[in-house]
């Protein structure tokens, strides 16, 4: 290239002189120095560059390559119908996608730079508010390594998926404690043998409510729900450091982004109550509260008192 050929030319006429007014020994010194530099060069020519760990997209698997050598480990199977769940922070600087199958979930996490949020925004605004503290913002891959993208990155899987599956942000697979089958399925929730339309009319609201002794008392957060026949109670841990309406983490000044999160405020609201019978709860993740209250927030509101109860 022409500045290199600039530089060799620059550097013999800096030789020459010095040939010229100091004698050899400094010529030596400048000959030792631009040796060790084209040393140096050619070192970092000739020295392979690690691969990076990620995701790759083959046939229809999305694997994760570890850059060890090893085959990559499939994370999730595109033949099957599998769910892609956006959580992101208040302030919507760091985001996960929540990647869930029948058999499996795994967490692919970003870090969102001022510069990458206005490429982000449509997707963030689509994102479910959760705690700064949680620990599904800072994922670790099979390696046990944390796994974070880039922004940018994130929303190209993100709308990637999209196009191989449209309905998979409409779906969400969970298993509760007692390893009962919790399923969103665009307009139905499956739990057990239990079916919720979402087409049809329902209520629910957001309960807390505490059990343990006085002084060791566990604050729980629950989301009852009644539809004919069938209700249920989805509880989940409270998140014990923060939480998403923490007025610390602000949103960013967007008005998309404004609005997404005071939706999610919205939702996230609850009134104190007694504990839900044992038998009515299905206990879940407490990240995965807020899309299940989105979901049925959905459905037309039914305001009945007094919906027999069954317990299947």
């Amino acid at each position: 290239m022409p500045w290199r050929l600039l530089v060799v030319a620059l550097l013999c006429a800096l030789l020459a002189l010095a040939s010229l007014l100091a004698g050899w020994r400094l010529v030596a010194a400048l000959l030792l120095a631009l040796g060790s530099g084209v040393f140096l060069w050619a070192r970092r020519l000739m020295t392979p560059v690690s691969p990076a760990r990620g995701l790759v997209l083959r046939g229809q698997d999305l694997l994760f390559d570890d850059a060890s050598g090893a085959p990559a480990r499939p994370v999730l199977s595109l033949d099957d119908r599998f769910g892609v769940t956006m959580l992101a922070n208040r302030a919507r600087s760091r985001a996960t996608l929540a990647l869930t199958s029948p058999r499996s979930t795994f967490f692919v996490g970003a870090w969102i730079s001022p510069q990458e949020l206005p490429r982000c925004r449509d997707a963030l605004a689509a994102a479910h508010t959760v705690a700064s503290d949680e620990r599904a913002l800072e994922p670790a891959a099979p390696d046990g390594l944390p796994l974070c993208l880039s922004g940018e990155a994130l929303v190209r899987l993100y709308e990637g998926l999209q196009r191989i599956d449209p309905a998979c942000t409409e779906r969400l697979f969970l298993t509760d404690v007692r390893g009962e089958a919790v399923t969103l399925d665009q307009r139905s929730l499956v739990v057990g043998e239990r079916v919720l339309d979402l087409d049809a009319a329902l209520d629910w609201k957001g309960l807390l409510f505490q059990e343990g002794a006085p002084r060791e008392v566990t604050i729980y957060q629950a989301t009852q729900v009644r539809q004919g026949p069938h209700e249920l109670s989805f509880v989940s841990l409270m998140p014990a450091l923060s939480s998403p309406l923490d007025p610390g983490d602000l949103p960013p000044q967007d008005a998309l982004l404004e609005r997404a999160t005071q939706r999610d405020l919205m939702l996230l609201r609850d009134v104190s109550a007694e504990p839900p019978p044992r038998a009515l709860r299905v206990a879940v993740d407490r990240v995965f509260m807020l899309p299940l209250r989105a979901a049925l927030h959905t459905a037309p509101r039914q305001r009945a008192a007094g919906a027999p109860r069954s317990v299947v």
